[in-house]
């Protein structure tokens, strides 16, 4: 069976009419749409990006530059540990010119005669 094709006369000035006014409404309504659309994508999109400024970039520039810091402390540690063995070696340098007594050098006695002085 086939279908009956209607045809209705409408005058041509009121079809016009009807058609712009569609047109405008289902444009207004598009366009409504799509800016509700866009700004909401974009709010999403600033949000985003004020959360990935606020804690991933400003909470990898700190431990960036923590780690710098740490990595000067321990190059300040470092070089403070090498002084310190520098300046025991020199104070048992020291000790040992003193030639203090111990078990094994006693203390060796001079004696000194009356007629020596002389």
């Amino acid at each position: 069976m086939e279908k009956m094709k209607k045809f209705v006369f409408i005058p041509k000035k009121i079809l016009n009419g009807y058609n712009n006014y569609t047109n405008k409404k289902q444009f207004q309504g598009i366009a409504l749409s799509d800016l509700i659309k866009i700004s909401t994508v974009s709010l999403w999109i600033i949000v985003t990006l004020f959360y990935y400024l606020m804690f991933v970039n400003l909470s990898s520039t700190k431990w960036y530059f923590l780690k710098q810091a740490n990595r000067q402390l321990d190059l300040e540690k470092f070089n403070y540990e090498i002084l310190k063995i520098k300046i025991l070696e020199h104070e048992k340098e020291n000790r040992d010119k003193l030639d203090f007594p111990t078990k094994e050098t006693p203390i060796k006695i001079i004696e000194i005669s009356k007629d020596s002085s002389k």
